[in-house]
């Protein structure tokens, strides 16, 4: 059974003593770049870990290319940073000043009082000084760069020819149709380009391409032996979800057992990898010191998610874009702005984001024909009955009929006309899942930036699950524990 479906197994115990002494490492491109974004601590524990394993270790030609494409940029960006912070702070005062004498030419009894301006100044300066402290003891990332560069020294795959990048391209396109993994969760990003040494090179093809070069290495030159991948892509088309537990894509790994018979592949990501270090290395490495190290890691992506979240929020999602590209938008009220903002964020596809835009259609004609006084922006949706009552979870895709405007109301209304049109029975589950994850996302608006991510996160991930009646469960879920959050 093993040796015919190795791609649902996990490695046992004595597997895992036996590959230290004939294994070949592999580290994606995310987890070289994570090397000059981690903290002191993951980033010293990894490459101690490179160093002991570095005779092991090999990377594909695609994995180098991309990697010294983009660290230079993460490299300035940090450096950058404390100055941008500094200017921002700088700017913000002057800004406060400019703002508070414009108004006071215009207001006799609104004046500034000095001597609090200067309490601000003083605080001010202290905050820049301490951020030139960090700058003056944030690690010189070049020498990390020319580090990493020594212990991988030259053992980095070959690169295909133009002709070969072609071939494998018409490849890809087919295995995408299909949703083989990996890569097919990149074809967003269209037919962004790169030129390297004079070849086009196409990103949407970079997994599949990595995939490759790793399937021909071992399949030609190097077989009997055992190969360790590690990732920090976590999408769908690298790891596959079993009831909420993620384990590497059995396809990837049955496809390499096809390619490589006498080779095995373990696919893991760095905190796995770090867990399970001193088995897979044979490197003495104390216990507790790994354990703070992946805590560490944690703290790091939890901050990088956060960033992310408002970042995107804060360029893509801006009003001037919305009321340019969107008839409608600028009549709906606040309220549904910014449940808009939430649906079309946490959209990872086109039929998505349509739906985001057909709602705001819909909001937009409601506001127009109806008596906006039903629906009433001030009041508090945070409090019972409007999101305690179990009926909004186990009944989410019907509208409630005890005469109150719940939150829940203003967000599965829908122009009946539309939905008449649409209505199909077999796809009653996909649109109650369609509703129940409308009324997550405008619950989460109603907590912290912090936890509201959180949400936003988990909305994104659930989208991958495939299996509609899992999925129902999984948001259903989800619903009762933001509902707990709410009400407390």
């Amino acid at each position: 059974m093993k040796k015919l479906f190795p791609g649902f197994y996990s490695p046992t115990e004595p597997e895992l003593e036996h590959i230290k002494d004939e294994c070949t490492f592999i580290f994606d491109t995310n987890v070289l770049l994570n090397l000059f974004r981690y903290p002191d601590k993951p980033r010293e524990m990894l490459l101690k870990i490179f160093k002991g394993i570095s005779n092991n270790i090999w990377i594909p030609y695609q994995v180098g290319m991309e990697y010294h494409y983009n660290v230079i940029d993460e490299i300035v960006s940090q450096n950058k940073a404390y100055d941008n912070l500094i200017k921002s702070l700088n700017d913000k005062y002057e800004k406060m000043k400019e703002d508070f004498e414009k108004y006071a030419q215009r207001h006799t009894n609104l004046q500034m009082d000095e001597d609090l301006l200067d309490e601000v100044k003083g605080s001010l300066n202290k905050l820049i000084s301490d951020l030139q402290d960090q700058k003056s003891q944030h690690p010189n990332l070049f020498n990390l760069q020319n580090e990493l560069s020594s212990i991988i020294g030259d053992k980095v795959g070959k690169p295909y020819t133009e002709d070969e990048l072609k071939t494998l391209y018409e490849l890809c396109d087919k295995r995408y149709e299909m949703k083989i993994p990996p890569g097919f969760k990149d074809v967003n990003k269209g037919d962004e380009k790169r030129v390297h040494n004079s070849i086009v090179y196409t990103n949407k093809y970079g997994d599949f391409i990595l995939w490759r070069q790793v399937l021909d290495y071992f399949s030609e030159e190097n077989k009997n032996k055992s190969v360790i991948f590690i990732t920090d892509d976590t999408k769908s088309d690298w790891f596959k979800s079993f009831k909420g537990i993620k384990k590497p894509h059995p396809e990837l790994l049955q496809e390499f057992r096809k390619e490589c018979e006498e080779s095995t592949l373990y696919i893991y990501t760095t905190k796995e990898f770090l867990k399970y270090a001193s088995n897979l290395t044979g490197l003495e490495l104390e216990q507790e010191e790994i354990d703070e190290v992946v805590r560490g890691i944690d703290d790091y992506k939890k901050k990088k998610d956060s960033f992310e979240y408002e970042e995107e929020s804060g360029s893509v999602f801006s009003e001037e874009n919305f009321s340019i590209a969107i008839p409608g938008y600028s009549k709906l009220n606040q309220m549904q702005k910014q449940q808009f903002k939430k649906m079309l964020f946490a959209a990872n596809d086109e039929k998505s984001r349509k739906e985001a835009f057909d709602w705001v259609d819909n909001q937009f004609y409601r506001n127009e024909f109806e008596n906006n006084q039903k629906y009433d922006i001030e009041e508090d949706y945070s409090t019972p009955p409007y999101l305690s009552d179990d009926f909004y979870i186990d009944n989410y895709s019907k509208l409630d009929n005890d005469d109150k405007n719940s939150v829940l109301d203003f967000i599965t209304y829908t122009d009946k006309r539309d939905e008449l049109l649409r209505w199909n029975p077999e796809d009653e589950a996909i649109d109650n899942l369609k509703n129940l994850r409308r009324n997550i996302l405008n619950g989460a608006k109603m907590l912290s930036p912090g936890d509201e991510s959180y949400y936003i996160k988990k909305l994104a991930w659930l989208s991958n699950e495939e299996d509609i009646g899992l999925s129902i469960a999984k948001h259903k879920k989800l619903m009762k524990k933001l509902r707990q959050e709410l009400i407390l």
